[in-house]
């Protein structure tokens, strides 16, 4: 004969249901709803109440520890506290059930903490999965105070109606879950970020897949008193224990693979002016001439740098000459076309690589407009310093087919096109 007590302390995500003691001879268990119940001569689930509880505890203590030590490594890395914390509610919210589940009395409250709990739980894996994935917004924290004082009311008001409660709070962790899959995989910058950061999107599905179909097991009963007999509890079980393993495990090498590639970016790019360096620039020259003798297409290199630079250095400092850097940086990026390429050759010299140069006249007008788009005044540690750069041009084939002999070529002709102009600090200030 069934229990037919209405269980409480339902935990909307899957990972954590857990079960509720009931006033009868215990069985068997049905975790997707949080329920122990036994059928004469049937056992309906094969692991008893405390190897239930004792896989979920340890697997929610493992990942809030290893989600912990994560955040300490990773602290600058943005969504990997709210990942945390994440974990850290969810765990909350599953002990919170079983100290509810010991003391009967308190089972109310604690239906009510740990359905707010969970839920909220979802909301921050969800906004650490935009953070991480550069989604920034600051309106999305007045939609999250709004919602946890609805999730507290929703666990309330529906206090005795699982149904109704299942069916709310399901709806909005599928949502959230779903939500985070798809976060995690759009618009990627690469294959291989793509690659890692499905396995991230694989264990957010799970769950979202085993809540939908309680969700349509829940939706079918015709009252609650039926909801005991959903079948269903096997899957919701392995689902949570894969979610919470395989979640912590994804996102671990999701932060591994992002450290990784901010260590590779920032060993090709120039700490100053976070233009490339000439570790990346001798690479992408190198592709580029790879390229040119492929398909026949000229390209342009430019070598400029920015005469007498030095005398900002000893009258301004180098603090004002390292900010005349960054604006010439600025002007540098505005000037170059999509598939154009600029980089930091190191002191106040820049290279640039032009395409679509096929004769010297476009050169010319090419290198013109260069001039006229860095020269002039900017703003640099409150001082007015007044560019003036020179440049020169090397176009492949003509001028060399190696980088060595085009970087030779534009080198000379830049000295050759020195005038005497210099960057100089005039007298007024801004």
């Amino acid at each position: 004969m069934a229990c037919t007590t209405t269980p409480r302390a339902v935990c909307p995500v899957p990972s954590f249901q857990i079960a509720r003691y009931c006033n009868c001879n215990l069985k068997s268990i049905n975790p997707s709803l949080g329920v122990v119940y036994s059928i004469e001569g049937l056992a309906l689930f094969s692991l008893d109440l405390l190897t239930l509880v004792f896989s979920i505890a340890l697997a929610s203590t493992v990942s809030s520890l290893v989600m912990v030590v994560l955040w300490r490594i990773n602290r600058t890395m943005p969504g990997v506290w709210l990942w945390t914390l994440s974990v850290l509610l969810s765990a909350l919210a599953f002990f919170a059930s079983v100290i509810g589940n010991l003391s009967p009395d308190s089972a109310t409250f604690v239906t009510v903490i740990s359905n707010t709990l969970s839920t909220t739980s979802v909301m921050m894996a969800l906004e650490g999965c935009l953070r991480f994935r550069g989604f920034n917004s600051a309106q999305r924290w007045k939609l999250i105070f709004v919602l946890v004082p609805v999730f507290i009311a929703i666990s309330a008001i529906n206090l005795d109606d699982l149904r109704i409660r299942l069916m709310l709070i399901d709806t909005f962790s599928i949502a959230g879950f779903l939500a985070m899959a798809l976060v995690m995989v759009w618009k990627t910058e690469s294959s291989t970020e793509r690659m890692v950061n499905s396995l991230s999107s694989f264990f957010a599905v799970l769950p979202a897949i085993a809540l939908i179909i309680r969700w349509f097991s829940v939706y079918a009963q015709d009252s609650a008193s039926n909801l005991a007999e959903l079948s269903n509890g096997n899957l919701i079980f392995i689902a949570g224990l894969a979610y919470i393993m395989g979640w912590t495990f994804s996102l671990t090498v999701a932060c591994y693979f992002k450290a990784q590639r901010q260590i590779i970016q920032m060993s090709r790019e120039d700490s100053l002016t976070a233009l490339p360096n000439r570790r990346s620039i001798d690479e992408v020259l190198g592709r580029t001439i790879l390229e040119a003798e492929r398909y026949g297409r000229p390209f342009g290199l430019i070598i400029m740098d920015l005469n007498n630079f030095k005398q900002v250095n000893d009258t301004l400092g180098h603090a004002t000459g390292d900010a005349v850097l960054i604006r010439v940086a600025e002007r540098l990026r505005a000037f170059a076309r999509g598939a154009d390429f600029v980089g930091r050759l190191g002191g106040d010299e820049f290279l640039l690589i032009v395409h679509d140069i096929g004769s010297t006249e476009v050169a010319d007008k090419t290198l013109q407009r260069l001039l006229k788009s860095i020269r002039g005044e900017v703003t640099a540690e409150g001082h007015a310093v007044l560019v003036e750069p020179s440049a020169g041009i090397a176009i492949w084939p003509e001028d060399g087919r190696n980088s060595h002999d085009l970087k030779k070529v534009a080198d000379r002709r830049m000295y050759l096109g020195k005038d005497g102009r210099s960057v100089r600090a005039p007298d007024h200030q801004p």
